[in-house]
C-alpha cells in the first residue's frame, strides 16, 4: 500500500485527531503527518500524547498535544482555541475517540451506557459542532471524518453499542447534508476489525482466531490499512 503522502499533499493544513494518544488515533494521526499536516493531538493521557508529538517530530512534522475529556462539552473551544493558536485554524478534525461494552444488555448498568453514549455520540456532535462553528464564521470550507462502527449496519451481540453505533452514522449524514452549503464535508469511515493494543490478545486467542475464519477475506486489518 502506498504512503499517504505519495497519494496527495495537506501541506499547509491543520487536523485535529481524537483519541489519538493509542491505537487509530496514534496510526492516523503519524499518517496524516507524513501526508504534511500538522496534527492537533486530543485524549486523556498527556503522557502518551507527548510521545505522539515527539514521534511526529522527529518526522520533521508539528503537533500540538492537549489534554481532553471529550464528553466535558465546555472544554472542548478552549481546547481548539489551543490547537489554533499553536497550529492555525483547523481544516479537519477526525472525530476518532470511542468506547466499547462487552456487554449483555440484561447486565449493562445505566452509568456505563451512559459512558459509552457521551463518548460515542455526544461527544462527536459537540465536537463537530464546535469546529464547524468556527469554519462557518470565518467562511472557511472543511472536513470532518467520524469514526464509526460496522456494528450500525448488521446486528449483532453487542446491544449496547447498537444505539451510538447508529446515531453517529445518522448524525454525520444530518451534518453533512446541513454544512454542505458551507462548503464542510462531512464523513464517516468504519475501519472494520483492526489490530490494536487493546484487541491484540482477542485476536491471538483461539476464540478470535475463529472469528477471523468467519470473515469473507479470512484476515483482520492492520493500523496501516486505515
Amino acid at each position: 500500500m502506498p504512503p499517504l503522502g505519495s497519494l496527495f499533499s495537506l501541506a499547509g493544513k491543520t487536523v485535529l485527531v481524537t483519541g489519538a494518544s493509542s491505537g487509530l488515533g496514534k496510526s492516523m494521526a503519524l499518517t496524516l503527518a507524513k501526508a504534511g499536516a500538522s496534527v492537533g493531538l486530543v485524549a486523556r493521557r498527556k503522557s502518551q500524547l507527548d510521545e505522539v508529538a515527539s514521534d511526529i517530530a522527529a518526522l520533521g512534522g508539528k503537533a500540538h498535544a492537549v489534554t481532553l475529556d471529550v464528553t466535558q462539552v465546555s472544554a472542548i473551544d478552549p481546547v481548539l482555541a489551543e490547537v489554533e493558536a499553536s497550529l492555525g485554524p483547523i481544516d479537519v478534525l477526525v472525530n476518532n475517540a470511542g468506547l466499547s461494552l462487552d456487554e449483555k444488555a440484561l447486565q449493562v448498568e445505566e452509568a456505563a451506557y451512559d459512558t459509552v453514549l457521551g463518548v460515542n455520540t455526544r461527544a462527536p456532535f459537540f465536537l463537530a459542532q464546535a469546529v464547524a462553528r468556527r469554519m462557518v464564521a470565518e467562511k472557511r470550507p472543511g472536513s470532518i471524518v467520524n469514526i464509526a462502527s460496522l456494528i450500525s449496519l448488521k446486528v449483532r451481540d453487542v446491544p449496547p453499542l447498537s444505539l451510538p453505533s447508529q446515531a453517529l452514522d445518522h448524525m454525520t449524514r444530518a451534518l453533512a447534508k446541513e454544512w454542505i452549503r458551507h462548503g464542510i464535508r462531512v464523513n464517516s469511515i468504519q475501519p472494520g476489525y483492526i489490530r490494536t493494543e487493546i484487541n491484540s490478545e482477542f485476536f491471538d486467542s483461539p476464540a478470535g482466531l475463529e472469528f477471523i475464519s468467519r470473515m469473507p477475506n479470512k484476515r483482520r486489518r492492520d493500523l496501516a490499512e486505515i
